[in-house]
C-alpha cells in the first residue's frame, strides 16, 4: 500500500475516533447531558442592616450545602450579594449578579428582597426562588418566580382566628414595621379579622431598625384593645418587647414568624415576662432532621427557623438541574410547576402561582424564656 495512502488512512481514523469519544462524552461539569456548564446560583440575603442575623445563618446553611454537594462530587458556582433586606439594594445586587455571573438562578430571602428583584428575574428570565418571603404580592410577581415559604394570606387568617378563639377578642391592635413583609400581613390581617367580627381601633407604623416603640405603645393603651397584633423582625420584636414589658401593659400579643428566632426568647427579660404572646409558624419538620444535626454540631446550636429554607433552596435547583439535565432557567421553571421536592422543610410543591402547596403550621406560644406548641393546623 502506498505510505501517504496509509498515512491517510490513519489520520482519518484518529478523525473519526476523536469526533466519535466526543459525541459519546456527554457529561459536562455538572454532570448535564450535551451541556458542558456548571449550575450558577446567586443568593441575596440580608449580611448587614436590620436582617443580619437572618443572613448570617443563610451563609450557613449555604455551607453545609456545598460540603454535601461536594461529597457527592455535584460542581456548582454559588455567588452571594448583600440585599440588606430592602428591595433597593436587593435590585442592585440582582443587577450585578446579572450583568458579572449570570447565574441560572437567584436565592432571595426578605420580601423586600424578592419583590425589589422579582421585574429583574421575569424581565431577564432568570429562575428566582423567594425562600422565606411570605408577602401576598410574590405570588403574583411573575412566571420565574417561586417561593419555598408560604405566604401571609394564610398567617394573617390564623392569626385573626387565634385573636377570635383564643382571647375572644373583640378589638384588635396592630403595630407593625414599615417593610414589604410586615405591611403585607398588616394588608391581610384586617379583613380577615373584620370577616370574623372583629374591629381594628388602633394601628401605628414604625421605621425599620427603629429602637423606640414607647410612643405607639403607649397610644395603643389609651385605645385599650382586647389584643395586640405586632409585626416586626427579630432585632425588633427585643427591643419591643423589652419597652412593652417597662411599661406595664398586659393586653396580649399575636405576632408573626420572625418570633421563631431563639434569639429572642432567650432575652433573659423574657423569662419570666407577664404577657402571653402567640405567632403561628410553618409546622418544624426540619427539626432533629440531618440538617439540623450537621448545623448543631458544626456551629454549636440550633439553626434559626429560616435556614433550612435556604438550604432547601439549593438542593431543590440542584435536583431540578439532575432530573432535567439541564441548567437552563427556562427549562428549570417549567419542571419546577411539576416537582413533587422531598426538602428537611417537608414536600415541595408548587400551585401555578409558583406559591408552595399544603402548608401545615403551629401555633406557638412563647412563654418562659422558650416556645411551646399549643395547636397543629393544616
Amino acid at each position: 500500500m502506498n505510505k501517504k495512502i496509509l498515512i491517510g488512512i490513519i489520520a482519518l481514523a484518529i478523525i473519526i475516533g476523536v469526533l466519535v469519544l466526543i459525541g459519546t462524552n456527554t457529561t459536562g461539569l455538572f454532570g448535564l447531558a450535551n451541556e458542558n456548564k456548571v449550575l450558577k446560583i446567586g443568593l441575596i440575603a440580608p449580611l448587614t442592616g436590620d436582617g443580619a442575623s437572618y443572613g448570617e445563618d443563610a451563609l450557613k446553611a449555604l455551607d453545609i450545602a456545598k460540603k454535601e454537594l461536594l461529597e457527592r462530587k455535584i460542581n456548582v458556582e454559588f455567588f452571594v450579594e448583600d440585599g440588606k433586606c430592602n428591595g433597593k439594594d436587593a435590585a442592585i445586587a440582582a443587577q450585578t449578579l446579572i450583568a458579572t455571573k449570570k447565574p441560572d438562578a437567584i436565592i432571595a430571602m426578605c420580601s423586600s428582597e424578592v419583590l425589589g428583584v422579582a421585574p429583574i428575574a421575569e424581565e431577564t428570565k432568570t429562575l428566582l426562588i423567594a425562600s422565606v418571603a411570605t408577602n401576598p404580592k410574590i405570588s403574583e410577581a411573575g412566571d420565574y418566580i417561586f417561593r419555598t415559604n408560604f405566604s401571609d394570606i394564610y398567617q394573617a387568617r390564623i392569626a385573626a382566628e387565634i385573636a377570635i378563639r383564643k382571647y375572644n377578642a373583640k378589638t384588635a391592635g396592630i403595630i407593625y414595621i414599615q417593610s414589604d413583609f410586615q405591611k403585607g400581613l398588616r394588608d391581610e390581617l384586617i379583613p380577615n379579622f373584620e370577616k370574623l367580627g372583629g374591629k381594628i381601633i388602633f394601628e401605628d407604623a414604625v421605621a425599620q431598625g427603629s429602637n423606640d416603640f414607647k410612643l405607639s405603645i403607649e397610644k395603643m393603651n389609651l385605645k385599650n384593645p382586647d389584643v395586640l397584633f405586632v409585626f416586626a423582625y427579630n432585632s425588633e420584636y427585643k427591643i419591643f418587647f423589652k419597652q412593652y414589658l417597662e411599661s406595664g401593659t398586659k393586653i396580649p400579643i399575636i405576632g408573626a414568624d420572625p418570633l421563631s428566632d431563639p434569639t429572642i426568647y432567650s432575652e433573659k427579660y423574657l423569662q419570666n415576662y407577664p404577657v402571653k404572646i402567640l405567632f403561628p409558624f410553618q409546622k418544624e419538620l426540619w427539626k432533629n432532621s440531618l440538617f439540623e444535626n450537621k448545623f448543631k454540631s458544626i456551629y454549636g446550636r440550633e439553626p434559626q427557623a429560616y435556614a433550612p429554607y435556604i438550604y432547601d433552596s439549593v438542593m431543590l435547583l440542584v435536583d431540578s438541574s439532575l432530573k432535567i439535565n439541564s441548567t437552563d432557567s427556562t427549562k428549570l421553571k417549567n419542571y419546577l410547576y411539576t416537582t413533587n421536592y422531598d426538602g428537611v422543610t417537608g414536600k415541595i410543591t408548587f400551585d401555578s402561582n409558583g406559591d408552595r402547596k399544603n402548608i401545615e403550621f403551629n401555633i406557638l406560644e412563647l412563654i418562659y424564656g422558650e416556645t411551646k406548641v399549643v395547636e397543629y393546623i393544616n
